[in-house]
């Protein structure tokens, strides 16, 4: 007698397809899952760089007669460098030692690498950022380089005390697109929300109103009148860095 050899089992075609079938259709289901857990990673990520900022802030204002380095003119609150010798708003905490120059000053879902920290876009000097990844509320204008002591410092800075419950540092609001710059689309960065730290130290996502969304149409269409940002000076106030207040 002939020995018969055992049959293989082995996929058929069908059977092959039906079993990549099932896979892709796994995979297009748990791949929208998993962005969403990567973005709530980073979101979570930078309020917990923006509590740190916060912590920096009080301990700036302790040694400095309770005024912290926040301010700009519209939308430019995030600068850092513009050379050795001349900090900037957060870059004040920087020298003051209170928070380490690098990924706590960087929102961790931000794109653009002039708002990253170490790139070539981004580099005064080695090690010397020109800009943050975060912006100051826009409250004080900085008509010269420099922070309290320096006696080119635009003193007096605003007091810690009376911004409890404001607004004060907030992810990247950046240039409209006509500035060539970045836009200040709240989506690119945290989808529906902006994160925001406000004077008590505690930073919370602040979601899209419709209000908010109206000054944001108004930048990005161009319109970068100082009232679309933040102007306490009309009563009632207006702009953008308000409805993060009423948040």
């Amino acid at each position: 007698m002939r020995n018969r050899r055992p049959r293989v089992k082995a996929f058929t075609l069908v059977e092959l397809l039906v079993v990549i079938g099932i896979i892709a259709i796994l995979i297009g289901i748990l791949l929208p899952t998993l962005g969403r857990a990567r973005s709530t990673a980073r979101r979570a990520a930078c309020l917990s760089n923006l509590r740190q900022i916060g912590q920096a802030l009080n301990m700036y204002a302790n040694m400095h007669n309770n005024q912290i380095p926040i301010g700009g003119v519209r939308w430019i609150g995030y600068e850092m460098y513009w050379g050795a010798d001349h900090p900037e708003k957060l870059g004040a905490l920087v020298e003051s030692r209170l928070l380490p120059l690098g990924g706590v000053m960087y929102c961790p879902s931000q794109q653009d690498p002039k708002w990253l920290f170490n790139t070539p876009e981004n580099n005064v000097l080695p090690e010397k950022p020109a800009r943050a990844g975060y912006t100051t509320r826009p409250c004080v204008p900085w008509t010269a380089f420099g922070y309290p002591g320096d006696k080119n410092g635009p003193l007096p800075f605003p007091r810690l005390t009376k911004l409890k419950s404001k607004a004060v540092v907030a992810d990247m609001t950046g240039l409209p697109p006509n500035h060539g710059w970045t836009k200040i689309d709240p989506n690119v960065t945290h989808p529906g929300g902006v994160n925001v730290l406000f004077g008590d130290g505690s930073a919370r996502t602040v979601f899209i109103s419709k209000a908010m969304q109206a000054y944001y149409d108004k930048i990005l269409a161009g319109d970068i009148a100082v009232g679309n940002w933040l102007d306490e000076k009309k009563n009632p106030p207006t702009g953008l860095w308000v409805e993060f207040d009423r948040s």
